[in-house]
């Protein structure tokens, strides 16, 4: 494909039963299928970025973003219970199986289960935008101009001084 592609969301990650790839649920809105968005992108530059969100007034582990609880969690928070995750990976995005990789270096998506995260992956093309109109100058916007109506202002101060000052 061509076009640019993108996905942003914030959320509770969990894997509903019979699903293969995690699901971020925002609050107040619409679940976003990670696996769709993977799938939209597959063999095409990428760059992706997914850290947890800490909450440092929460006493829960991963700095607030753990809310599997310690007994719970997957990803070793019961014991390294301030470890984040943050991954930032640019490349090609390719699928072996259940796994997706950036380069040779596979997307932490088993890690976001049970975690208040971000997940940010976008194609890497550059974009192009059309139809923007030209900034249009006139002979106001130039230096001159400008200069030219700041030295007015300034005889214009001055001869209101004089004035202030004979009429006083």
């Amino acid at each position: 494909m061509d076009d640019f592609r993108i996905i942003a969301t914030i959320g509770v990650f969990h894997v509903p039963k019979g699903a293969s790839a995690p699901v971020c649920f925002p609050d107040g809105e619409e679940p976003v299928e990670i696996l769709s968005a993977l799938e939209s992108m597959v063999n095409e530059e990428v760059e992706a970025v997914i850290h947890y969100l800490p909450d440092p007034s929460s006493p829960l582990p991963g700095m607030g973003s753990c809310l599997a609880g310690r007994a719970h969690c997957a990803m070793g928070h019961r014991e390294n219970p301030d470890w984040m995750l943050h991954y930032h990976q640019t490349g090609k995005l390719v699928q072996e199986g259940l796994a997706w990789f950036i380069n040779d270096e596979r997307v932490p998506l088993g890690q976001l289960p049970g975690h208040k995260a971000r997940f940010i992956m976008s194609t890497t093309k550059n974009i192009t935008i059309e139809g923007v109109p030209e900034r249009e100058t006139s002979k106001e916007d130039s230096v001159e101009h400008i200069l030219g109506e700041a030295a007015e202002l300034e005889e214009l101060l001055k001869e209101l001084r004089s004035v202030i000052l004979e009429g006083g």
